[in-house]
């Protein structure tokens, strides 16, 4: 009678525990599964919708996400007005640039994502890797964003023009004194073709190219914290003399500023080579009268930075406030949003994936794009103000359209340009 009791007494503790057992369960499912309102930073709300949150919330239905528009942010000229957003909509995830993705990593506003993707058994296999390591340097040693597509240049060239001149096609890595002597044997032929075409070059805005050439030898025009301009050694004056020397032998063509500029010479076969984005290669596949003639080369680059490129940047990389208390749940959208984005990016509206796609062993090669590293720029404090930077930009144009048309001496342009672009940096 003694043991029955104590086998009914333990047989009631184990039912108990069951018990116990089953109901913590119960409470630790929903608290897996309580509801959470997420907000997002999106273009608009419409394309964040179509595109990713209505299949997002159907497959995650304890989740709602509110997508704030940045629509008027993109049309403010108010430096404070991402600030001003993020103040008031308390957004989980941010949609950010490059530039602003470092200054918000210095400033500690966002949340390092390896421990949830860790947590998450998520890893970048396949990434390029250049990639990642750029979005680590800019995000001050730490992984605080992930962008699934990215923005780069390449030299496309029209191969039946070389072909029909006789001339070897451009090859990887050339540098900019090699790419200009080959587009100078096109310019100096009288046959009405120009070497090169470069979009802001064409019209009439010689700065970029300018900054970028120097940029790949390690050079800056402007020292941002200091405010000092940077333009009159003679690495600069080297490089506004190779530019004058190509106009004048039409190795590269320049505009004067007018709508004639913005036609793209390259797609009407009156420039052999083109240096421009990935967005042209939409472009070339409309264009069914050269789309069977264009390949593709690395940008040039430096000598002795033979790896490296300027032309590799992110307009979109996805972050999460550090103020948001659903971490995990952003970094879910965040996967989401990434997995969904590298699948359907092959239309090149989007950008390059992160992930070179299959297609780029094809003719038109997108190889191209990914065999060269960003140079590396980390993390920096701009002091100045875009609208500042604008200013400065107009400035340069106007200085170097004088010089590389041949009605200002090199030397005196840049002169000229480094005092006048000293005193607006220092007096606004």
């Amino acid at each position: 009678m003694h043991n029955r009791a104590k086998f009914r007494l333990l047989a009631a503790s184990i039912i108990l525990s069951i018990v116990c057992l089953s109901v913590s369960a119960c409470s630790l499912g929903e608290e897996k599964q309580k509801d959470v309102h997420l907000k997002i930073m999106y273009w608009d709300t419409d394309s964040f919708n179509k595109r990713f949150g209505d299949r997002f919330t159907k497959e995650n239905p304890n989740i709602t996400v509110e997508a704030v528009s940045m629509q008027q942010l993109l049309q403010s000229s108010n430096p404070n007005e991402l600030n001003n957003l993020i103040e008031q909509q308390s957004p989980d995830i941010l949609l950010l640039s490059d530039q602003v993705y470092g200054q918000m990593a210095l400033d500690n506003r966002l949340l390092d994502l390896e421990p949830l993707m860790s947590e998450d058994g998520y890893a970048l296999d396949g990434w390029n890797d250049s990639i990642v390591q750029e979005l680590r340097a800019q995000g001050d040693g730490r992984l605080l964003g992930l962008a699934p597509t990215f923005r780069s240049k390449a030299l496309y060239y029209n191969r039946k023009l070389f072909e029909q001149a006789g001339i070897p096609i451009p090859r990887d890595q050339m540098t900019w004194e090699e790419t200009f002597q080959l587009a100078g044997r096109f310019g100096g032929s009288n046959n009405g073709l120009y070497g090169l075409y470069e979009p802001d070059f064409a019209f009439g805005q010689p700065y970029r190219l300018f900054s970028d050439i120097g940029r790949t030898q390690g050079l800056t025009a402007i020292q941002p914290s200091q405010r000092t301009v940077t333009l009159s050694s003679p690495q600069w004056l080297s490089i506004a003399n190779l530019l004058h020397t190509a106009v004048q032998k039409k190795a590269l063509y320049m505009g004067n500023g007018d709508s004639n500029g913005r036609d793209n010479l390259f797609l009407q076969g009156k420039a052999t080579m083109a240096l421009d984005g990935d967005y042209l290669l939409e472009q070339i596949k409309n264009n069914p009268d050269v789309a069977g003639d264009i390949g593709l080369v690395t940008v040039p680059v430096d000598s002795a930075h033979a790896d490296s490129t300027p032309y590799i940047f992110f307009d979109s990389i996805y972050a999460i406030n550090a103020n948001s208390e659903h971490a995990p749940e952003a970094w879910k959208l965040i996967r989401y949003i990434t997995e969904t984005t590298m699948k359907e990016s092959s239309a090149m509206l989007a950008g390059l994936p992160a992930i070179m796609p299959a297609e780029a062993g094809d003719s038109n090669s997108l190889e191209a794009f990914y065999k060269l590293q960003p140079i590396r720029s980390g993390s920096q404090r701009n002091a100045i103000s875009p609208m500042l930077l604008n200013a400065f930009n107009q400035l340069a144009n106007s200085k170097l359209s004088d010089i590389v048309s041949g009605k200002t001496e090199a030397e005196e342009g840049l002169l000229a340009l480094s005092q006048e672009g000293q005193l607006l940096l220092q007096n606004k």
